[in-house]
């Protein structure tokens, strides 16, 4: 894949676009259907899986924590005179924070 997202090494995959429809949010459906694609990645030989979510999805966010995934780096995009630029970026306090308030467990 181009832009930020490393090229995957030996034993390394990617999951990504899942989408909950509205009338099945808040019933674990993301969470399932992350921990069986997991499940496949594994039986597959991935010892190390990725995804990116925007951090103001913060239901993706919680899902993706719940089956095991962990804050690894920001990935940040930007539109500007019709150009697309996505950029890696190191884990700053900020976004550690948000991470951690977005997948705290609730109150």
């Amino acid at each position: 894949m181009p832009g930020p997202w490393r090229p995957l090494r030996a034993g390394e995959m990617t999951v990504e676009f899942a989408y909950t429809f509205l009338g099945h949010r808040g019933q674990g459906v993301m969470a399932a259907g992350m921990g069986g694609l997991l499940s496949v990645a594994a039986r597959r030989g991935a010892r190390t899986v990725y995804t990116y979510v925007r951090p103001d999805n913060v239901p993706s966010l919680r899902g993706c924590a719940k089956v095991g995934f962990t804050l690894e780096r920001a990935v940040s995009t930007s539109f500007r005179l019709g150009f697309h630029r996505v950029r890696a970026e190191p884990i700053d306090p900020a976004v550690a924070a948000q991470w951690g308030e977005a997948t705290a467990p609730r109150g």
